[in-house]
């Protein structure tokens, strides 16, 4: 089945870069000098406003497009880093850049691209894109987006065509490689499956896929493998797809987003519910349970621990009536236990005439790889018993009460 799994945020407005993208970083040339005048970045800051402002609008070679600014932003005062809320007058004309570098570029209009296939990945790129030209001005280039349509017949996948804001993590994992503006700080996270192996040792909503942003503005992306089950209960949706639980409850209300403390004031009239975990014994009863819940009471935080459902263990079943396969599963949804020894294949092993002895040659044991198997061999020095190795019935000793 085709499909995407997403991070849980709201779609917002889309918003312009922030931070502008210099061509390079921004300090003055200081081997440059004009081609006519005798000045160099230096002697610009000895310049008046004015006649500095005028000056570094000057080309700076004879031959060339670029300007004096170009060669001494740091002089020229064309080290602006934060991008302008927009980029034209009232009347529609282009707005000056003359306090940003040459060449560079502010980022708006974001919206989610891709997702035509299970291959094309849907990422949050800038479909506007500001250029402060030579002319002073700033330069508009627009990302063309292709329409598709999916093999389902129907147009890209959800969020594709959506707005989205390149400072919060993405609705799908990132493609590694692309630019980013995320904190450093902050890992984004996707693909949450359910992990446990029985309903009694717990089960918890992990994520399985991970995106952060690094020094480049580049994604950085990593996936985390679940150990497998040797002894997976049956019924449990192990690897299955699953929403975490909230942090806090209720949400967005007052409940604080940091748990209180015992004695702490309070002022309001409501229970805040934390630490949230996984609890039933089958996969319907699955829900999210607080293990921290606080109450205002007397205007202090008081707090009630919830106790949670223990779940008795499925009980193991006896050894097969059939000879196992060596190395088949033995615990995977058929539940027998771990360390069960089960003999098979049982032979008159005395080699005395007219004595039996029930012996079995082979032994099975249940392990977490699957059952492993052991043969015994018998003998008897010649001529053995005609009824040496004759199949024969176990016999049960009761214990004695």
């Amino acid at each position: 089945m085709l499909g995407f799994l997403f991070a849980a945020m709201t779609l917002c407005a889309s918003p312009t870069s922030a931070q502008v993208v210099a061509p390079s970083s921004c300090k003055d040339d200081l081997e440059w000098t004009h081609y006519k005048k005798d000045k160099n970045c230096a002697s610009i800051k000895s310049l008046s406003k004015s006649k500095r402002n005028k000056f570094c609008r000057k080309k700076a070679k004879k031959n060339g497009k670029q300007k004096v600014k170009t060669f001494c932003p740091e002089a020229c005062g064309a080290c602006k880093t934060e991008c302008p809320t927009d980029f034209s007058t009232s009347n529609g004309k282009k707005k000056k850049c003359s306090k940003y570098q040459s060449g560079s570029t502010c980022a708006s209009n974001y919206k989610y691209t891709g997702g035509c296939g299970a291959d094309d990945p849907i990422n949050c790129v800038a479909i506007n894109t500001y250029t402060c030209g030579n002319n002073n001005k700033w330069d508009l280039s627009t990302l063309d987006v292709a329409g598709c349509v999916t093999d389902s017949g129907l147009g890209p996948l959800f969020p594709s065509g959506e707005t989205c804001d390149p400072a919060e993590c993405p609705l799908a994992w990132p493609e590694e490689g692309t630019d980013c503006k995320l904190a450093q700080d902050n890992d984004c996270v996707y693909d949450y499956q359910y992990v446990g192996c029985t309903f009694a040792s717990g089960v918890s909503c992990k994520p399985a896929k991970f995106a952060s942003c690094n020094e480049e503005n580049k994604w950085e992306t990593s996936y985390m493998a679940f150990d497998p089950c040797q002894g997976l209960e049956a019924g449990l949706p192990y690897g299955g797809s699953c929403e975490p639980c909230s942090e806090v409850k209720p949400e967005d209300t007052i409940c604080p987003s940091d748990i209180p403390t015992n004695g702490e004031l309070c002022d309001i009239d409501i229970r805040c519910d934390y630490n949230f975990m996984l609890t039933g014994c089958s996969t319907l009863d699955l829900k999210c349970t607080p293990s921290s819940m606080f109450s205002c009471v007397d205007g202090v935080w008081e707090e009630t621990a919830s106790i949670p459902e223990i779940c008795t263990p499925p009980p193991s079943l006896p050894c097969p009536d059939w000879k196992p396969d060596y190395n088949a599963a033995c615990t995977q949804d058929n539940g027998f236990e771990v360390g069960l020894v089960c003999n098979y294949d049982y032979r008159n092993t005395s080699c005395e005439e007219g004595k039996e002895v029930c012996s079995s040659l082979e032994t099975y044991e249940c392990s977490e790889s699957g059952w492993i198997g052991s043969a015994r061999d018998f003998f008897c020095e010649e001529p053995a018993p005609k009824d040496f190795l004759k199949e024969c019935d176990p016999v049960v000793i009761e214990p004695k009460s």
